[in-house]
């Protein structure tokens, strides 16, 4: 270090380079392309030879262009001054360049820009490979700042920009990172030289060569697409990747080396050879490329004559012709090397590229794939390595625990996805063995341990992970196996059983708050309140093995013709299905034994293509047609079993599955959804729709209050899952699905194998003869197939008048009391003779509204099974919900309201503020919604009541609130975030829209099932207050309660039950309105008429100027956004005063004179305790300021959205456009986007951010009485600024202003749209719809967050320092699909819902 700073202190640069060099060979560490640059062992050379005009210099990488680029501007850069305006340059001491770097005036500018012009030219020379960056981090972030400081400028810069008296026309520096293109050569080629060389040092040459673009060694024996190839003439090795991109981005490529000109006519030949090796010349670097599947033209035939190739606009190529030889070192792999898909009708190959490109256009999801890629080559991988593939117990191997990385960090995408890819692509070959398809199954799953294994306690580097993919695709799986197994913690002894109980509960809620940040709000909420493990002892094992709860073998044969069954047509999975199942997937799911996550699948997507997704669907409809060798199969059967603790004592094991059969069971769940909802009809209530829970509640509780003498029996299966016959399972599949029999088959035709580790680390093998998974999606449909015979059996034998009702394994029957018994002896019989669940005759529950002794047999079912009468212990829970006494039903509501409770508690300790009001709002406030379409509003206010004030005193908690907050903050707190609110679920407001809800949705489902107790429920409904049963009088008085409220077109309830209306489809859902059918809309309407009724009339005229800026599209995104990243994270501070702002309750103390402080400048006036003053005065100095951090969130959404495609350029000056302006109009826009409409005009940008109350507190001009009446003056403000800008023309101007409410514009909400309009269609066609929404909620979040972040800082008086503007790239597919809420309701059964 004492060396460094001597030489730092020398006037020449070179030495410090060299002896960065000298140090870092000196330990060892340096790459061998140090000692191959030799400008660094001779760097008298340089200052000797000078590049003449047009000379071609080489690129610098992509990490070392990314720092210095950051480096020039923060000192140097004013990307919207043009150097063809001259002026005399004012100084550093001018007000503009003092104030920001981008605000300097254009003489400095143009000063600055050749010497950056210089330095991105000499930089390659002077410093080493990109690779030394990777290394070590330190230094070259040292030596690129040396670069740009003063000393460097002073003794080189400017003796060299004297000497050289030339510009540099092929390297031109742009300001800013360019997307798409490298910077150098790729901006601006400039004509091919005549000098035959370069003047500059030769390259040494070396073996292997090294590719003068990527700089990276060029092994000839690479059988990849990095392989070697020549530049046409010249000879000059390249990897063909980098020879394709040089040639496909410049308008007039020459070798970048000797300058020579690329030939004409070689362009089909390239192209064939892209096509060939699945390179997509358009993409930055191999890592990301895909394999080009969008081509525009048509496959050339023979009988097309030749043509060349022609330049086209934009550096991009096009060519058309005849297939030619590849321009290869080598020719192609022979046929048994390249691995392609089978042939698809829907797939043709095709094989040109076209200049023409547009992702998008609608009709390029019309135009045809490309060829399938090649795989990687199977002659790479040795052959020991695939006699140990060969060799290996799969099963056995999938058995040995190994923790693997749930959630791929975004670097290591590319090279896991073509990892991924090699063992798909054995599986979709035309000519694979079985042997072939048997070798790419286990190594498809073993991927996941070999490529994402995490050791316990470290963690694994960049490096690493890349080495990994390569070593997979090189076939070094023997050694990554071996580390994977060392590194891997044992089973047991338990860590958590030497910690406090303390310990464990701040680790509990930290992990809440990562799977929070991760977006798995419900896993969190599970973290907080589940049930805990059981221990591993031998108890719960003996519980575990009981052969009366899981019977280890088969009771029942499987019938013969099922056994050997094969479907006459096989199952096909489309891409859209596969991209649905993977939607809902969590990115906190469990693993399965593989180690295998959703997470891991989600990679296939980010590729942009629909080949990729293509190969895997394949893979998925092969394991659903069982098409999987027998030897893989039992590896994808077992499962790992984990045991939670029951309230009441025992253990309840839970199955979790290979997450790829998990995978391919929720789609075929969904596929055959409608199947299985018809075939189980009219006793099942569970399968297809949500309101089946409604639906049965409703008719349970219809039935006893329109007549009190009516009886209700409640039976419950023992270990349902677990016992239901396998047999009738599938003679009831064979019947309804036959196409699904092979994979059920394969994954329950033979009895079931579960791994369990006790606390010792002891390894269990428990076998399931019978039963089902509770972990497999498809185990419900299944479980009601089984049963569903034995209800038929069991309706047969009853009376005619009598019902009988399932949800799953909960059965009910309606009856008279003295039927009770022998109806409970015929439904428990046939249920257990038919379907092998037995009746748990502690949960057995009789129940009638009359009361009165018990039914003949009913005593000798158990003590507590009779529980008929008006005592407070008469009644049972039917679903969820409560039926009997008003005591029993209170003292239920009671119980539930202490779970809630419970969970509020833990909220309130959570150590992140963002998690906390996230898991407050989606989690704990809507679990009141099952009660309250569940009860009658009479039964359900009271408990209405108490969950809102236990939910507004856990808010109060975090926002340190002691005290009972003011009504107004309470009444706009549980209003929704659409109408200016925070979004509460508002139970007791809305108890009757939500029971109107439940029936007029549970109408249409009991028409389908019971038509005759449906049409007689739909006249007393009819009836209203003249009905017989209490429930239904309620429900018609819900009903009229929404007409007072408003609903003029609310259907009636014979249209309903007619099922002649349909439920409207919402697009938006938000939280506090509930999205269940048609709870949406009739809550929407309550909240509407409270605010207008309610809410406005008792604020002041400052509080309704600030609570309509509140509401509107995107207006509260910050309250619902996910803090996955930085731009969707608010801190707890400016969390808090957000939250405050928006119940407008007093901020921390701040000053208390405007412009008090040091440095500071204000009005002098008083600022009030609402932050109102400091938001509105212009005197200040922080209105204009507080805009910079919008503009930098609109610079990002639009980068993101345009890409390489569009250009976004931000403080564009007028004066420096081709508009006729004077030259020295001082106006400027705050970003220019291009390429991000229809019409290809350019947007002209204006950002701003208004109060609408005056800095004393009075609303501005209407602003109290109409929505968005500061914006529309804010509006006419820039219109009569940019007045140049209105007349039509190449451009438009849009103002994307805001309130400090959160209130947008409507020209911000067409700016997003049409951003998501450039950005979604580059995705595959069956993710553009999932893609648009994930685009528009993560820019709505990050838009809304920026602004918020401007309001807060200047609510306290304080700027906000803008963080730099964002390089990182979009997200991958994978983390947008995690931003897009499922569609629809979900129709598996309600988690309170748990079998035994």
């Amino acid at each position: 270090m004492a060396a460094a700073s001597v030489l730092l202190q020398r006037p020449c640069a070179f030495r410090l380079l060299c002896f960065a060099a000298s140090l870092a060979a000196s330990v060892g560490r340096a790459p061998s392309c140090w000692s191959s640059r030799p400008c660094l062992l001779n760097p008298p050379r340089l200052s000797v030879s000078l590049p003449g005009r047009g000379a071609s210099l080489p690129s610098l990488g992509r990490h070392a262009r990314r720092l210095l680029t950051q480096q020039l501007n923060a000192q140097w850069a004013c990307p919207g001054w043009r150097p063809s305006h001259r002026r005399r340059s004012c100084g550093s001491t001018c007000p503009c360049y003092q104030r920001s770097p981008l605000h300097t005036c254009r003489g400095q500018w143009r000063k600055r820009q050749r010497r950056a012009t210089v330095l991105f030219s000499l930089a390659p020379f002077l410093l080493p490979s990109p690779e030394p960056w990777h290394r070590f981090p330190p230094l070259g972030s040292t030596v690129l700042r040396f670069l740009t400081t003063r000393r460097w400028r002073r003794h080189f810069g400017r003796p060299l920009l004297r000497r050289c008296r030339w510009r540099f026309p092929c390297s031109r520096w742009s300001g800013w990172p360019l997307r798409g293109r490298r910077v150098g050569e790729a901006a601006h080629p400039g004509p091919p030289s005549d000098a035959p060389t370069c003047p500059l040092p030769a390259p040494v040459p070396s073996d292997p060569p090294i590719c003068p673009t990527c700089l990276d060694p060029i092994h000839s024996s690479d059988s990849t697409r990095r392989r070697i190839a020549f530049w046409p003439g010249c000879q000059h090795p390249y990897h063909f990747p980098c020879l394709a991109r040089t040639r496909a981005r410049l308008a007039m490529p020459c070798c970048s080396l000797c300058r020579a000109p690329w030939p004409a006519g070689t362009d089909p030949e390239l192209v064939d050879a892209c096509a060939a090796l699945a390179v997509n010349p358009f993409l930055d670097s191999d890592a990301d490329a895909p394999i080009p599947s969008r081509p525009l033209d048509p496959a050339p035939t023979p009988a097309m004559p030749r043509a060349s190739a022609t330049p086209a606009p934009g550096g991009l190529w096009h060519t058309r012709g005849p297939p030619a030889a590849p321009v290869l070192s080598e020719p192609p792999p022979p046929a048994t090397d390249v691995l392609a898909l089978p042939p698809r009708a829907s797939v043709p190959p095709v094989a040109v590229l076209d200049s023409s490109r547009d992702s998008r256009s609608d009709a390029l999801a019309a135009r045809p794939l490309a060829p399938a890629p090649s795989a990687p080559s199977i002659q790479r991988v040795p052959a020991a390595s695939w006699d140990w593939l060969d060799r290996l117990d799969l099963a056995s191997e999938l058995a040995t625990p190994v923790r693997t990385i749930r959630s791929p960090p975004r670097f290591y995408a590319a090279a896991a996805r073509r990892a991924l890819l090699f063992p798909l692509q054995l599986l979709a070959a035309d000519a694979a063995t079985p042997l072939q398809r048997r070798r790419g199954w286990a190594l498809f799953l073993l991927a996941s341990r070999l490529l994402f294994y995490h050791p316990a306690g470290a963690t694994v580097g960049r490096r690493a992970l890349l080495q990994r993919a390569d070593d997979f695709l090189a076939g070094s799986w023997p050694s990554m196996l071996a580390p994977a197994h060392a590194h891997q913690p044992s089973p047991g002894p338990r860590a958590r059983a030497a910690r406090t109980a303390e310990e464990e509960a701040t680790l509990r809620r930290a992990r809440a708050c990562r799977q929070v940040a991760q977006g798995d709000l419900s896993r969190a909420r599970a973290t907080l309140t589940a049930s805990p493990l059981a221990p591993g002892t031998a108890a719960t094992l003996e519980s575990l093995v009981d052969p009366a709860r899981r019977p280890p073998a088969l009771l029942r044969p499987i019938p013969d013709h099922i056994s050997n069954y094969c479907p006459d047509a096989a199952l096909h999975l489309s891409e859209q299905e596969v991209v649905d199942a993977l939607r809902t997937a969590k990115r906190s799911a469990v693993p399965g034994l593989s180690g295998a996550t959703a997470e891991h699948f989600k990679l296939l997507l980010d590729d942009g293509e629909t080949l990729t997704l293509v190969v895997f669907t394949g893979a998925l409809t092969q394991l659903a047609n069982a098409h999987v060798p027998p030897e893989v199969l039992p590896a994808i059967s077992q499962s790992r079993l984990t045991a939670l603790a029951k309230p009441g004592g025992g253990a309840r094991g839970i199955a979790t599955g290979d997450s790829l059969r998990r995978l391919t069971s929720r789609i075929l769940a969904r596929k055959f959804a409608a199947t299985f909802d018809v075939a189980t009809r009219p006793y099942q209530f569970a399968l297809q729709t949500r309101a089946g829970i409604d639906a049965l509640a409703g008719l349970l509780r219809a039935a006893v209050d329109l007549d009190p003498r009516t009886a209700v029996v409640s039976l419950d299966g023992r270990s349902a899952y677990d016992c239901v016959s396998r047999s009738a399972i599938f003679t009831a599949l064979h019947t309804t699905a036959p196409a699904l029999v092979p994979f059920v088959r394969a994954i329950y035709g033979t009895p079931s194998i579960f791994h369990w580790w006790d606390d010792q680390g002891a390894h269990h093998v428990i076998t399931q003869g019978e039963g089902v998974e509770q972990g497999d999606p498809l185990a419900p449909a299944l479980y009601a197939l089984g049963q569903h015979h034995a209800l038929e059996v069991a309706a047969a034998q009853l009376l005619p008048d009598e019902v009988l009702g399932a949800y799953l394994d909960d059965v009910y029957i309606i009856c008279q009391p003295d039927r009770a018994r022998p109806a409970f002896d015929i439904v428990s019989r046939a249920i257990e003779g038919h379907a092998g669940v037995a009746a748990n005759s502690g949960k057995t529950r009789v129940f009638t509204r009359a009361g009165g002794p018990a039914p003949p047999g009913v005593e000798t079912l158990g003590p507590d099974v009779w529980r008929g009468g008006d005592s407070p212990e008469c009644g049972l829970v039917a679903l969820g919900a409560p039926i009997g006494s008003a005591d029993f039903v209170a003292a239920h509501a009671h119980g539930r309201l202490e779970q809630e409770t419970s969970l509020l508690a833990e909220i309130q300790q959570l150590p992140d503020l963002q998690a906390a009001w996230l898991l407050l709002l989606y989690t704990a406030a809507p679990r009141a919604g099952h009660l309250l379409r569940t009860l009658p509003p009479s039964q359900s206010g009271e408990y209405a009541r108490q969950h809102d004030s236990a939910v507004w005193s856990c808010l109060s908690f975090l926002l340190g609130e002691p005290d009972p907050l003011p009504a107004t903050a309470h009444d706009v707190g549980f209003l929704p975030i659409r109408l200016g609110g925070l979004g509460l679920f508002a139970a007791e407001r809305i108890a009757p829209a939500a029971y109107w809800a439940a029936w007029a949705d549970a109408l249409p489902v009991l028409a389908l099932r019971q038509p005759i107790l449906a049409a007689r429920c739909a006249a007393e409904l009819t009836l209203g207050p003249e009905s017989a049963a209490a429930c239904l009088r309620e429900a018609a008085a819900s009903a009229s309660d929404l007409d007072r409220f408003g609903w003029q077109s609310r259907p009636g309830w014979a249209v309903l039950a007619a099922n002649a209306s349909e439920v409207p489809n919402l697009r938006e859902r938000e939280p506090g309105i509930p999205a269940h059918g048609w709870q949406h809309l009739a809550s929407l309407v309550v909240h509407t008429s409270f605010r207008a009724r309610e809410v406005l009339p008792r604020l002041p005229p400052a509080g309704q100027a600030l609570l309509r800026p509140q509401a509107g599209p995107h207006a509260g995104a910050w309250l619902t956004a996910i803090p996955s990243e930085e731009g969707a994270t608010l801190t707890p501070n400016l969390m808090h005063i957000a939250l405050r702002r928006r119940l407008r309750l007093p901020l921390p103390p701040a000053a208390q004179r405007c412009g008090q402080g040091a440095g500071r400048h204000g009005c002098g006036g008083a600022l009030d305790p609402l932050g109102d003053h400091a938001l509105a005065c212009p005197r200040s100095g922080l209105l204009a300021r507080r805009a910079h951090v919008l503009e930098h969130a609109w610079i990002r959404v639009a980068r993101e959205a345009v890409g390489s495609e569009g250009r976004v350029v931000p403080q564009p000056w007028l004066a420096h456009t081709n508009l006729a302006t004077a030259v020295d109009d001082r106006r400027r826009l705050d970003l220019l986007i291009h390429g991000a409409t229809p019409r290809g005009e350019a947007l002209a940008c204006d950002v701003t951010l208004v109060s609408p109350l005056t800095r004393s507190g009075q609303p501005t001009r209407q602003a109290a009485t109409h929505d968005g009446a500061a914006l529309l003056a804010a509006r006419a403000r820039k219109h009569r600024r940019y007045p140049e800008l209105l007349g039509g023309g190449p451009q438009r101007l849009l103002v994307l202003g805001a309130e400090v409410g959160g209130r947008w514009h409507s020209e911000c909400l067409q700016l997003v749209r049409l951003l998501v309009a450039v950005r979604s269609p580059r995705a595959p066609p069956p993710l553009r719809q999932a893609a648009a929404q994930g685009w528009q909620r993560r820019w709505g979040g990050f838009l809304s967050i920026a602004l918020q972040k401007a309001v807060c800082a200047t609510a306290l008086g304080v700027e906000w320092i803008s963080p730099p503007l964002p390089h990182a790239s979009a997200p991958g597919m994978a983390r947008l699909l995690d931003e897009v809420p499922m569609d629809g309701a979900s129709r598996l059964p309600l988690s309170f819902h748990a079998s035994p």
